[in-house]
């Protein structure tokens, strides 16, 4: 045996060495039964009923602020318009109907409005009913299969 070996290994094999090994062991157990008693003591009724209390007041909060967000806001207006014109690409004969309907009455109480259907399924005749309905419309709607007499 070499001179100073016993002194190389000692810090691995030392008598703390054992209280190394039991000190993490015994610290988890203590905090686990900690966390137990802590879990036992909570009355799940009684936790679910301030998480709800703690909801209410939130939706109560959110609903106050977005009320006063929107006070000053007319409850109906029109639509602004995005661009000077909009460009409807793909979709049915039935969606087209709708969005230029719905989208189209909201410009039409803002300003005069100029639709080009191309498709040829007149796309606008909702929109077109809903003018004529108002005494809006100062022409005749034309397709691109009809020519125009006016």
């Amino acid at each position: 045996m070499r001179k100073g070996s016993q002194s190389r290994y000692a810090h691995r094999c030392g008598p703390d060495r054992g209280r190394d090994l039991v000190r993490p062991g015994v610290t988890w157990t203590l905090w686990r039964l900690q966390q137990r008693s802590i879990a036992l003591a909570v009355n799940p009724a009684q936790l679910y009923e301030t998480a709800r209390q703690q909801r209410d007041q939130r939706a109560a909060w959110h609903q106050h602020a977005e009320l006063q967000r929107l006070s000053g806001m007319p409850e109906w207006r029109s639509a602004e318009p995005p661009a000077l014109r909009t460009d409807i690409f793909g979709g049915t004969l039935t969606g087209w109907r709708s969005l230029l309907t719905v989208h189209g009455a909201s410009l039409l109480a803002q300003q005069p409005l100029l639709v080009a259907d191309l498709s040829g399924q007149d796309a606008a005749a909702g929109l077109a009913g809903l003018a004529l309905a108002l005494a809006l419309l100062n022409a005749v709607p034309c397709s691109p299969g009809t020519t125009s007499t006016s």
